[in-house]
């Protein structure tokens, strides 16, 4: 099987077309996974381990190709230390064993009910035959172990401990790590510590970590960092242009697959929370949601006290106490601490509104807006008022007329009129007033307003836009008081 899978792709592992890298991948994908099927079941003898070295350099060569000598001059192919030094991986023998001592530690601990432990521990009856015995699957594991440093025939109490395996496991694996702690005396170390393997493993691949951050490379143009081969795709965001667009909202993509993704955002929710009863999109935004309520929060923010489950939305939250704004809009100097915000905000200076209502076409920038515009349309009103019983669309209306009529709470309050505001931008707006300040203006014809909202109406009269129909006879108008007026008309011929 593994000599027909190569000669399936021997014509991409000798084409000059593609990359050694990529034809790596390929090996590692395509015919690793079929030659090694079942592998952590075999019982491998010297000559068919060596078989199978000799199976792999076979492959190697065919990716590294020859090599021309630096002496006579001619092409040679290459020997098997340098073969091994242009793979920089673990061979296929240390391959099997790391799988089969994995596959040994998911035996042990499975327990006295199940099949494959009951043949692990189980002894046959009757007299064996002459001669010396030939070596079982077990005799392969003690085998391993002692090549890693492990003298103890009690192998099965030590695949209990996850961790202390996990490291043995790691171990016969072989990886070419340039740490200067021999992995043997690591191993003695977790074998006689069990209850720190955690910081062992920490130990063995220290040094790599250290590695992979020297090795971090920064875009110029987002400053996100990335290792040095990751950071070759990520530049394709800025340089390629994306080939599929969406139908709905005419967003670009790179790939088809991330288009597939994004129209499942404009498609019906169809799986709900067994919990909360939230819709989800998608069955992997299901399982993330579902993490929130099962697992246990283990982050903890230093400033606020409140938890997390996971890091990543702990380090989102910890911009609000820095007040970190890195991203900085061009046009208006208006600072965000997400990219993903930023890119919203540009839509509103381009003027690009994505998304469209299907009842009365009305388009807005972010979809969040549209999904609370449609609200108004079904007639759905989920927030009731515990005082007074008025159900309203929004929690923000709700929470707005618990501090008007209720609870009466308007902390902004102006020094010079004594008006009280609830929120600090009226209260802005207000005192821009007193002072005669206009810090809002026209583009066209330089007259300035204290108030967005007045100067968004006077942009209406260099657009020419006429947004509001009367549903009676069709007539259009620049202002709702204008449409007001004239709905009076069609009252008074009734």
């Amino acid at each position: 099987m593994g000599n027909a899978c190569y000669y399936s792709v021997e014509k991409l592992l000798s084409s000059s077309l593609l990359s050694k890298n990529l034809k790596v991948r390929i090996y590692k994908t395509v015919i690793l996974p079929v030659l090694l099927y079942g592998c952590e079941t075999w019982t491998l003898t010297l000559r068919e381990e060596h078989r199978f070295r000799v199976f792999e350099n076979k492959v190697l060569r065919k990716i590294f190709g020859a090599k021309r000598d630096e002496v006579t001059g001619e092409w040679r192919k290459l020997h098997n230390t340098e073969l091994h030094a242009l793979y920089s991986s673990p061979d296929i023998i240390r391959n099997i064993k790391s799988r089969r001592l994995r596959w040994a530690g998911h035996v042990a601990r499975m327990g006295e009910s199940r099949n494959a432990y009951r043949v692990l521990v189980g002894r046959l009856e009757g007299k064996r035959p002459l001669g010396r015995p030939r070596r079982r699957w077990e005799d392969n594991i003690k085998m391993y172990l002692r090549e890693v440093g492990y003298d103890d025939r009690d192998w099965i109490n030590l695949a209990q401990d996850r961790d202390c395996w996990r490291a043995y496991v790691r171990a016969a694996m072989n990886l070419r790590i340039n740490c200067t702690i021999p992995v043997s005396s690591l191993i003695h170390e977790v074998t006689e510590h069990g209850n720190h393997a955690s910081t062992t493993k920490s130990k063995i691949y220290s040094e790599k970590a250290r590695q992979q951050n020297e090795d971090k490379r920064t875009c110029k143009i987002c400053n996100k960092t990335y290792s040095r081969w990751y950071m070759k795709l990520h530049a394709l965001t800025h340089t390629v242009e994306p080939l599929h667009f969406c139908e709905v909202c005419n967003k670009g993509y790179r790939y088809r697959c991330s288009l597939r993704a994004h129209m499942q955002t404009h498609q019906n929710k169809k799986y709900p929370c067994k919990i909360c009863k939230k819709l989800l999109w998608s069955a992997q935004g299901l399982k993330y949601h579902l993490s929130l309520h099962t697992e246990t929060k283990k982050f903890e923010c230093e400033v606020c006290k409140k938890e997390f489950t996971f890091l990543n939305n702990l380090k989102i939250h910890s911009l609000i106490h820095s007040n970190e704004k890195q991203y900085k809009c061009d046009k208006c100097n208006k600072s965000f601490r997400h990219r993903s915000t930023i890119i919203q905000h540009m839509n509103v200076h381009m003027g690009v509104r994505p998304y469209k209502c299907k009842v009365c076409k009305k388009t807005f920038t972010q979809q969040t807006h549209l999904m609370v515009h449609t609200l108004i349309h079904t007639g759905e009103r989920k927030h009731k008022c515990s005082f007074c019983d008025k159900t309203f669309v929004q929690s923000s209306q709700l929470k707005v007329h618990l501090k008007c009529c209720h609870l009466e709470q308007k902390p902004h309050k102006c020094h010079l009129c004594g008006v009280k505001f609830i929120w600090k931008h009226n209260y802005t707006d207000h005192m821009n007033a007193h002072k005669g300040i206009k810090p809002r203006e026209c583009t066209v014809c330089d007259k300035r307003f204290i108030q967005f909202s007045a100067l968004k109406s006077h942009m209406l009269l260099h657009t020419g836009d006429l947004p509001y129909e009367c549903e009676v006879c069709g007539q259009k108008f620049r202002y709702t008081r204008q449409l007001r007026r004239h709905s009076v008309s069609h009252r008074k011929v009734k």
